[in-house]
């Protein structure tokens, strides 16, 4: 009430703020707008939940990460995007040629982690036992060695806006963690244990036939 609030004043209780804006505060918004701005933050980023992709900034040049906002395998993702492209006919190549002539790779890196030698040798042990293992283990656990031998590997690293770690170093411990009965073969492997640095983030695949498969180049597929 009117009374009550005079003997807060009276008593000191409350201070009597200058109503009048400030400088920097004219431009300041009414209470309405600023719920419709937030009415319309919201259902911005309900839409952005509802995207399948999402591209990420990298802030490292020629790199556009693609985050997928829906439960799919990247590698299943990309092989099937692949063997799409691969199964059109001339003239839906030559369109699709025209729009990929910017796209370098398309390379699938489902494991993240912060660009630490520890993590990168956690997540790329972890790929390999996803990704390598099923393929030339039994049911108990043992190697198969006919299986393995059929399963070769190489080591790619790419550093890039990164000073602490190198490249050399990267491979040598990812490839001390293959599995000693799979053949290393850097022509032709079957699996590629790719690794990819860029500033503060790491991003590991396994990729199979990579070379054949020009190096996950779309464009070059259609050529």
């Amino acid at each position: 009430s009117f009374r009550s609030k005079k003997r807060r004043l009276e008593n000191g209780k409350e201070e009597i703020k200058d109503t009048r804006p400030e400088e920097g505060d004219r431009d300041e918004k009414p209470d309405g707008a600023e719920r419709e701005d937030d009415s319309e933050e919201e259902i911005e980023e309900e839409k952005r939940k509802d995207k399948r992709f999402q591209a990420v900034d990298t802030a490292c040049g020629g790199i556009l990460f693609i985050r997928l906002r829906v439960n799919v395998d990247p590698n299943e993702f990309v092989q099937k995007l692949i063997a799409h492209v691969q199964g059109e006919d001339a003239e839906q190549r030559k369109a699709r040629q025209s729009k990929l002539k910017h796209c370098a790779r398309f390379l699938p890196v489902p494991y993240i982690c912060a660009a630490v030698s520890e993590h990168i040798n956690e997540l790329a042990q972890k790929a390999i036992s996803e990704r390598i293992d099923p393929l030339i283990r039994e049911e108990d656990g043992t190697v198969n060695k006919d299986k393995a031998q059929m399963n070769s590997c190489a080591v790619l690293v790419e550093c890039r806006n990164n000073p602490t770690l190198k490249k050399e170093d990267i491979v040598k411990s990812v490839a001390a963690l293959i599995p000693p009965e799979c053949p290393i073969d850097l022509a032709s492997p079957t699996h590629v244990i790719f690794a990819s640095v860029f500033k503060s983030v790491a991003a590991i695949g396994i990729f199979q036939h990579y070379y054949e498969l020009k190096k996950y180049n779309l464009g070059g597929l259609l050529s």
